[in-house]
């Protein structure tokens, strides 16, 4: 016969389980309690989220469709300032240095709206951005920021630099020391410009006339900037060079020159400073800048433009930013940097504000009918 002791054991453990059951069905969430807290799913970005995100570090073959600004973006395509976002993989316009206007256009990768380590940017008399995008062998062409009209030039070796005047476009073929002149964007070059001088072309700029000034070189053993008379079929021994007479120190790699009513303006990435000379003799040579990320320090700057008032701007590579300033003096100077990872720069390389622009050409006359 069972111990007595055994049951009574056996009993109360069986009315403990019931007990313990009765409790978990009670209780909230269980079957005839309340309903558990409803989890809600990651909200799907939106396309303006999506544009304004980190873009993906690895290249996509993908050819993805071009995003559209959101409608509340005023995009004003004759004005502002384009920067090439270059570490992000993508183009940036913005009205001013406060950020108005803001929208962004690409990600890292390749196929059409996508970039790898765009250069140098301009916009044409008509409007057109011109992109050099370096990593994919190609400069690209659009009429605006929404990619419509989107084109390319392909079969480049590392472009870098891109420049646009009149009927004429001119591209660095960085990899393959030339520089090519285009009428047709997408077509056949009707002229290679090839020499020691602009070895390793990088960034253009054009004046009025049409004289085409190129930095190159590297340093060591040196850079230089080299000016190209609009008359192309003129001897590369009448080409200028300026090698940094007149300026402290040995190291001399400009990034990028241009030439205003005060004179020739360069950004010397490896001095970290921005210099004004009269002309191409280095004749009252001034210097501003020194290795920092304080007002008037640099950390290798690439890109340089200017706006209608004359005030210049430099794309701050190393410190992740554009500045702008009224002189060489540095007066009135003022950064874009924001925190905000979303619109925040990742070594740009380029901007672009504005450059002295010839008039539209006139359009060739109809051929007269002949008089029979």
């Amino acid at each position: 016969m069972e111990d007595p002791a055994l049951v009574r054991s056996r009993i109360l453990t069986l009315l403990v389980v019931i007990s313990l059951l009765t409790l978990a069905l009670a209780s909230p969430g269980a079957r005839g309690g309340q309903p558990p807290e409803e989890v809600q799913a990651s909200p799907t970005p939106s396309p303006e989220e999506t544009q304004e995100a980190s873009p993906a570090v690895s290249p996509s073959p993908r050819r993805t469709p071009l995003a559209l600004p959101s409608p509340e973006v005023d995009y004003a395509p004759t004005e502002g300032i384009w920067i090439s976002d270059t570490d992000n993989g993508r183009i940036v316009y913005m009205k001013d240095l406060d950020g108005s206007g803001y929208y962004a256009l690409g990600l890292a990768g390749r196929g059409p709206g996508r970039f790898l380590q765009p250069e140098q940017i301009w916009v044409d008399v008509e409007s057109r951005v011109y992109v050099a995008d370096c990593g994919n062998n190609r400069v690209v062409r659009f009429d605006d920021l929404r990619g419509a009209g989107w084109t390319e030039t392909r079969g480049l070796n590392s472009p870098t630099g891109v420049a646009a005047h009149g009927e004429r476009i001119f591209i660095s073929d960085t990899g393959a020391d030339r520089i090519l002149v285009y009428r047709e964007f997408g077509a056949e070059p009707v002229a290679v410009l090839s020499d020691p001088k602009i070895r390793r072309p990088g960034h253009l700029w054009l004046d009025l006339e049409g004289n085409l000034y190129v930095a190159a070189g590297e340093d060591p053993p040196g850079g230089r900037v080299v000016r190209i008379p609009v008359n192309l079929d003129a001897p590369a021994s009448e080409w200028q060079v300026y090698e940094g007479h007149g300026l402290e120190g040995s190291s001399f790699a400009p990034a990028l020159s241009m030439v205003t009513s005060r004179g020739m303006f360069l950004v010397d990435k490896s001095s970290d400073r921005l210099v004004r000379v009269d002309d191409f003799s280095g004749r009252d040579a001034r210097e501003l800048g020194r290795y920092g990320d304080g007002p008037n320090q640099f950390r290798g700057p690439r890109g340089l433009s200017q706006d209608e008032q004359g005030r210049i701007f430099v794309a701050d590579t190393g410190n992740d930013r554009i500045v702008r300033l009224d002189d060489i003096g540095g007066n009135g100077w003022a950064a874009y940097q924001t925190a905000d990872p979303r619109r925040s720069l990742r070594g740009p390389r380029s901007v672009y504000v504005w450059s002295p622009r010839p008039p539209k050409p006139e359009p060739s006359p109809s051929p007269s009918p002949k008089k029979k």
